[in-house]
């Protein structure tokens, strides 16, 4: 994905288009949820670590998809730590009142759902601030929590969604 973005701002160079004539070009950020997340990659400073856009869905959200349904962005703390597994948390996820790995950094989300963080290569978990809780609710196939492998020189994509509210 970073290759992309470098396509992009080579791109910009060779044509005289400059970043505010973009973002001029692109005006207001989509209501799609994945449109936005397409338009918020190109908010991406960093060259390595982990980016992404929070979303929240509450509603009917089954099949077929109810009218009540609605995923939008949400202005969130994400809180990055060391590769996590269940068993190294407290509380029954998908909120958690403890994680009981080192906190790497936090990184906060904004009004478009968007956010970045400088990580070095590795495995980490993420988990959004919600109230006074911490959620996160995907694991891998080694019940590590809502996980983030970044390797040298790439910006990992990861967009956590929050479905507490949904009902499917």
């Amino acid at each position: 994905m970073n290759h992309l973005l470098k396509l992009a701002a080579l791109l910009l160079i060779f044509t005289g288009t400059s970043c505010e004539e973009v973002n001029e070009l692109r005006g207001k950020a989509p209501d799609d949820p994945e449109e936005l997340k397409e338009y918020n990659q190109f908010k991406t400073t960093i060259e390595q670590g982990v980016s992404g856009t929070v979303l929240f869905q509450e509603g009917n959200c089954g099949f077929p998809l109810g009218d009540s349904c609605r995923t939008y962005p949400v202005s969130r703390n994400v809180r990055i730590y060391e590769y996590t597994t269940k068993s190294r948390t407290e509380g029954d996820g998908p909120f958690f009142t403890k994680v009981n790995t080192r906190l790497v950094t936090t990184a906060r989300s904004d009004n478009e759902g968007f956010y970045q963080a400088k990580l070095a290569p590795g495995k980490y978990s993420l988990f959004i601030e919600e109230d006074s809780l911490l959620y996160a609710n995907l694991y891998d196939k080694d019940r590590g929590i809502l996980v983030a492998v970044v390797d040298s020189g790439w910006v990992t994509m990861l967009h956590p969604e929050i479905t507490y509210k949904a009902v499917y």
